[in-house]
């Protein structure tokens, strides 16, 4: 609900502050006096169109203030779907800056842009005016005033519905994306296979076999120099006159000969000795390496095609024979899911099937059950328009049959017949002011448990209409201020004695201006305000009457 409005140099108001209360708020004033520019300062607090040259004169800008308390299932929808995290008490602050060439519009603070606004607002207020009415005139939203009318049971076989498609969309989106990516696939997999086959057709076995190969290659290549240095080294150890090991033996006879006078070179020939048959073991590899060491050019270049081949995989596959081992793994899991794709799309064909048979089959109960609620919303608004002396109002609710969607098959508008000899046509098309307000105040009345917007304002409801319409309006009105904030610009008394509050908006001109003054009436201003619209003064008489109007619709209402 609204809990204040400021204006500040809009128009012909320069500072204007109204406190706004639960229930029914009614405005009055006399004609001239700015009702109206209270409404559309609302309005345009929460995106109406703004008109040209709406500051005040010999002002840089206007601002327009509106504070709102939100229920709680709104405040939820503005942290999650406008990250808009309401104050303390879920309230959140609506400001409006204009000047000659711009408008901004903050919320809590917060710049934002006016489809944002826009979307906020319909969860906000509802105006109904001489010339403009929000939501109900809008057909795109008449399903879902038509789903709320049925009962919870029904409204919640509604929400799983929308559920059910929401799923069989994702569904059929991941279906198309398979069919689409079909011929991708194909090239990918062609071109998978032949990687694969390229790495299993190296055969790897061993992820050292590339170092170990590369070691080998270099020994067969220089197998001819390898088998004169292992042979030069055997007979300089072993064979050749002076050998080192013959040395070495003559060296330890001297010292086991000198041993016979010192224990010490016992141990040191010991030593010798054992060095000998260690070298002598050297001089027998080495002489065995020798003859072992042939030069062959067949497996040389056996070794160097095959790391040629490892060479290759590793530049394209990974830096070692470990991650081209890695790669193949991966690529064979790719390919075995792409294999897979064929399958996952007639699995998602039987799903899609079966699940647009069960949905045609839910939407044509839902499709049911709205006939008949069209039925019985038809005649119940029908009735409710009699009431509000529209004798010749019909209501009717128009379904025809679409393709599926999220709503179901049904495509819902709401068509009306003010006048006699008339055809339905759609509600958009109600031509007068005064017949939209009342068809509204009807419709909004009906509706009202099931409406999460709080803050309704009907503007200049009552033109055109008699005393005793004045009074079903009134009942109407009261009716829906129990669930609803009501604002309400009239000109009946009748309408004005059943107020929860009343303000009257008056005019203070001064030498060169006028200031718009809003007065929230005691109990006894607003007897005195209704016995000046009953009569056109203000007498004892008319003071009596205005007091038991008051009386009598309080205790009706």
């Amino acid at each position: 609900m609204i809990n204040y409005l400021t204006i500040q140099n809009y128009t012909i108001i320069e500072n204007l502050k109204i406190d706004f209360e639960k229930g029914l708020n009614i405005i009055t004033g006399e004609t001239g006096a700015g009702k109206s520019i209270i409404i559309d300062a609302i309005d345009i607090a929460l995106g109406a169109k703004i008109p040209k040259d709406v500051v005040k004169t010999g002002k840089n800008k206007a601002l327009i203030e509106l504070e709102i308390s939100l229920s709680d299932k709104i405040a939820e929808v503005f942290a999650s779907q406008f990250d808009i995290e309401p104050e303390d008490g879920n309230v959140v602050i609506f400001s409006k800056e204009i000047t000659e060439t711009s408008s901004r519009t903050r919320v809590n603070g917060v710049v934002i842009p006016q489809n944002t606004l826009l979307e906020m607002r319909r969860f906000i207020l509802d105006i109904h005016s001489q010339h403009q009415t929000y939501v109900y005139m809008q057909p795109k939203l008449h399903i879902n005033l038509l789903d709320n009318f049925g009962d919870k049971s029904y409204r919640e076989s509604v929400l799983e519905f929308q559920k059910l498609f929401k799923d069989f969309q994702e569904l059929e989106a991941k279906y198309k994306k398979l069919l689409e990516n079909n011929t991708k696939n194909e090239q990918e997999k062609d071109f998978l296979k032949f990687q694969i086959e390229e790495i299993q057709a190296a055969n790897i076995e061993d992820p050292n076999e590339y170092e170990e190969l590369f070691a080998k290659m270099e020994i067969c290549a220089n197998a001819q120099e390898l088998k004169t240095l292992s042979f030069g080294a055997y007979s300089a150890l072993y064979e050749e006159e002076g050998a080192v090991i013959d040395r070495l033996n003559e060296i330890k006879s001297t010292l086991s000969k000198g041993a016979y006078f010192d224990e010490k070179l016992s141990a040191i020939a010991q030593n010798i000795e054992e060095t000998v048959i260690t070298l002598k073991d050297s001089a027998h590899e080495l002489r065995s390496h020798h003859e072992n060491l042939n030069f062959d050019p067949e497996l040389l270049e056996e070794i160097q095609t095959r790391l040629d081949i490892l060479s290759k995989l590793k530049r394209k596959y990974g830096g070692d024979l470990q991650s081209v081992l890695d790669t193949l793994e991966k690529y064979l899991q790719e390919y075995d899911e792409l294999e897979n794709s064929t399958d996952n799309i007639v699995k998602y064909e039987q799903q899609l099937k079966a699940m647009r048979t069960f949905i045609d089959e839910k939407a044509s109960k839902i499709s049911n059950v709205r006939a008949q609620l069209a039925q019985e919303l038809s005649l119940t608004v029908s009735e409710e328009l009699k009431k509000l002396e529209m004798p010749y109002a019909e209501f009717s609710v128009n379904i025809e049959q679409i393709p599926v969607s999220a709503n179901g098959t049904d495509n819902v508008e709401f068509m009306i017949i003010t006048n006699p000899a008339e055809e339905f046509k759609p509600l958009a098309r109600i031509a007068s002011g005064g017949e939209i307000s009342r068809v509204m105040l009807a419709i909004k009345t009906i509706f009202a448990k099931a409406d999460d917007i709080m803050s309704v304002i009907f503007d200049e409801i009552d033109t055109g209409i008699s005393g005793k319409t004045s009074e079903a309006i009134a009942r109407n009105l009261s009716l829906l201020a129990n669930s609803h904030q009501i604002l309400c610009i009239t000109h009946q008394p009748i309408i004005a004695s059943v107020a929860d509050v009343h303000f009257h908006v008056s005019k203070n001109q001064s030498t060169n201006s006028f200031e718009v003054l809003v007065e929230k009436l005691t109990e006894e201003q607003k007897t005195n305000v209704i016995s000046k619209m009953l009569s056109g003064k203000q007498d004892e008489e008319s003071v009596e009457f205005a007091k038991k109007l008051i009386k009598d619709l309080k205790q009706v209402y």
